[in-house]
């Protein structure tokens, strides 16, 4: 049984329990949250166009407290809204015409997925042996990992696996991947860069504090390790 924190401000989500393996707890506010690591995901309600930043402040303190997943449903249908959330690290974000039915199957899918991830990557942990190789499914925004371990990514993630799967074990630089991602003129704001390589490693690394996918260079940036 999946259990998820449903924050909504104003006004309570529907009942996501029934008919999928969810266990939901209604929160007015993610101060609220008792026991986090209890928690699967969260699911974060908009309850108008005007509260983005007061929801941003909260995505930010929940990826300081767990590598959560986190689900919004905003008041609006913004582009520009929507991408804010993904660069904070947000793993799906529905607008207002979202359906219940739609939610329901994102999060059971999102978390069947990666518990068969971890139960894979816990099987083949330490073979030091095995060969690495990726395999990108952009119509899934997923990667595909020695053939067996299919990880859905966000498209910012995506973009930057794409960019160091195009020449493996060569470094690629924090100005050349920030202008590969976001398509716009670096600004020296290597967090950004760092900040997508975190979630990256988090969802493809059996151990992100040992890496054995995506290597640092020292002062210089990132570089896929294909063996």
């Amino acid at each position: 049984m999946y259990k998820i924190a449903c924050v909504s401000p104003s006004n309570k989500l529907p009942q996501l329990d029934d008919p999928l393996n969810i266990s939901t707890v209604f929160l007015e506010n993610i101060n609220d949250v008792e026991n986090i690591e209890e928690y699967d995901g969260i699911v974060i309600k908009e309850p108008n166009a005007d509260y983005i930043f007061p929801i941003c402040e909260m995505v930010i303190n929940l990826r300081k407290q767990k590598n959560i997943f986190i689900w919004i449903i905003t008041a609006g249908k913004g582009y520009s809204e929507r991408l804010i959330y993904f660069q904070l690290g947000v793993d799906c974000v529905l607008d207002s015409s979202y359906e219940l039915k739609q939610l329901k199957w994102i999060i059971n899918n999102t978390l069947n997925r990666y518990n068969n991830n971890v139960k894979v990557l816990a099987t083949t942990d330490g073979t030091s042996n095995q060969k690495n190789d990726v395999t990108l499914l952009p119509a899934n925004l997923s990667v595909l990992l020695n053939n067996d371990k299919e990880i859905s990514l966000t498209r910012l993630e995506f973009r930057a696996m794409e960019l160091l799967n195009s020449i493996p074990n060569q470094t690629f630089t924090y100005k050349e991947i920030y202008e590969y991602v976001w398509q716009t003129t670096f600004k020296a704001d290597n967090y950004r860069v760092s900040n997508i390589i975190f979630h990256l490693r988090n969802k493809i690394e059996s151990n992100p504090l040992k890496a054995q996918w995506i290597k640092t260079t020292r002062s210089k940036g990132y570089r896929l390790n294909i063996k």
